[in-house]
Parts: C-alpha cells; sequence; structure tokens
C-alpha cells in the first residue's frame, strides 16, 4: 500500500475509527447525531466537526462529510463517511 499521500494515513485512522467505534458510536454525541440523521433523512451532512480523543491514536480535529448511497430493495442503505483529520490545520488534498 502506498504511504502517506496517497491516503495511508486517512486510511489508518479511518480503519483505527470503526474498530474502536463498534457500538460506542453513543459516546461521541456529534457524530451519533449525524449518522442518525443522514440514515433517517437519507440526505447528507458536509462539513461536521468532531473533536475527540481516541484511546490509540489520541487527541483528533476531524471534519466529517456524510452522506446515504442508494442500495438495492432488498439491501441495507449504505452510509459513506469522509473524514479529515485538521487538528494541526487543514489536510492537504
Amino acid at each position: 500500500m502506498p504511504r502517506c499521500a496517497t491516503g495511508e494515513a486517512a486510511y489508518s485512522i479511518a480503519m483505527t475509527l470503526v474498530e474502536y467505534l463498534g457500538d460506542r458510536v453513543g459516546q461521541i454525541p456529534s457524530l451519533q447525531s449525524l449518522l442518525e440523521t443522514v440514515m433517517a433523512r437519507g440526505r447528507g451532512i458536509q462539513e461536521l466537526q468532531i473533536d475527540h480523543v481516541f484511546p490509540r491514536v489520541g487527541h483528533l480535529v476531524m471534519r466529517l462529510n456524510a452522506r446515504c448511497n442508494q442500495a438495492p430493495p432488498d439491501s441495507e442503505p449504505l452510509l459513506v463517511l469522509t473524514l479529515s483529520n485538521i487538528a494541526d490545520g487543514p489536510a492537504s488534498p
């Protein structure tokens, strides 16, 4: 897998977030609210800032975007999240 400039760091943060969250989404109220809104209304959310200290990666200030993708009628809807760590300033594209 390529290194930082191509997304390895972002991928690692995303995977850590997914592993950490599991059933703990309620421990980050703004994230829980985001997910509930996107899933219930089917509308996206842009530029939500989340400030949280994670046990493994420490303090992160993240900018999240979310939207619900169309899924076949017999399957669960897909929730697409993008996140950027903005603790040290805006992330590079």
